[in-house]
């Protein structure tokens, strides 16, 4: 066999010498590769070695452009960190979120109690003048009721209503923060729950690091049709707090009126999840264009998505407001 290699065209036994060398050292070819040729070579092809060889050089050309836009895609979703895993729920057949924090749960508890007393000095105060903070209690009480719980959830909330407790009493809302001893221990709550949630996980710091790295830019402002009938269509895939947040974030992420402290992190999350959610689905990314290259997971929520007709686009604008 060697023989007939040597004497030959060196492009016609290029495949096999290298199968062959892999197959005697332990390091065989990839098997998914061997698996592609099998399929992709007809009965006629294999009678003529030069056909052969060009056949296979094709199927190899098509993998490894697959791959290597497969391995683009988990460098996007790397940069994107989110301290949490989409992952598929084998009993439901959908799409769930996974907490991937570092905190100790007990410390995560402590902080929870936090947020938990905050909203309780502002509800049993029992006066109306504090009725401009209920979108914001509503909004920490939706983290805290996460279940499993997602700390860089909860600290997002706990950021986002110091930010907005600041503006509401700026502008009227609220009565001055600074004479007002219900909302400065409420601020002072928050705060504290928040530097917990961020002091003592690593994953929540790593993330904020991330986003505060990204500079973004106005993509889903530009197309909130798509992103709202993306985010639609694919929500049957989705359950629990995924299927809540993800819709959330969409329509956070496209609206102009969104203050930009807020707009930011909801499209942060919204583009990891997007990502990831892609990922699962047989997506692969390669010039800020994302095709379906099939999947190997058997999930009731994977055929939605490669479904949707708007969820493609959703990745591209997810891609391009990354700088792709």
């Amino acid at each position: 066999m060697l023989a007939i290699w040597d004497g030959d065209p060196p492009d016609r036994w290029d495949f096999w010498r290298r199968w062959w060398e892999g197959a005697k050292t332990g390091q065989p070819l990839d098997p998914e590769l061997q698996l592609a040729i099998v399929k992709g070579v007809d009965e006629e092809t294999w009678k003529d070695p030069d056909k052969v060889a060009a056949r296979i050089a094709e199927i190899e050309d098509a993998f490894n452009t697959e791959r290597a836009a497969e391995d683009r895609l988990d460098e996007v979703i790397a940069a994107t960190p989110n301290a949490e895993r989409v992952e598929g729920n084998l009993d439901s057949g959908a799409l769930i979120l996974v907490p991937d924090s570092g905190i100790d749960g007990a410390l995560f508890d402590y902080a929870a109690r936090k947020v938990a007393g905050a909203i309780s000095i502002i509800r049993l105060d029992g006066s109306n003048q504090y009725t401009a903070l209920e979108a914001d209690l509503a909004m920490l009480q939706a983290a805290l009721e996460v279940t499993p719980g997602l700390p860089l959830e909860l600290f997002d909330a706990c950021a986002s209503a110091t930010g907005r407790l600041v503006l509401r009493c700026e502008i009227g809302d609220l009565p001055p923060l600074e004479k007002d001893p219900v909302l400065t221990d409420y601020r002072s709550r928050l705060r504290d729950a928040g530097a917990d949630l961020y002091g003592n996980d690593p994953q929540t710091q790593s993330v904020v690091a991330a986003r505060n790295a990204l500079a973004g830019n106005d993509v889903f402002l530009e197309h909130p049709r798509d992103v709202g009938a993306a985010v639609e269509e694919i929500g049957p895939a989705l359950e629990g707090h995924l299927a809540t947040a993800l819709p959330r974030d969409a329509k956070i992420a496209s609206d102009p009126a969104a203050s930009a402290e807020e707009r930011k992190p909801a499209t942060y999350r919204l583009v990891s999840r997007t990502l990831r959610i892609a990922k699962i689905a047989g997506y692969v990314v390669g010039g800020g264009a994302a095709t379906i290259v099939g999947t190997k997971e058997v999930l009731e929520a994977i055929p939605v998505i490669q479904a949707s007709p708007h969820f493609q686009k959703l990745v591209e604008l997810a891609l391009r407001w990354l700088g792709f």
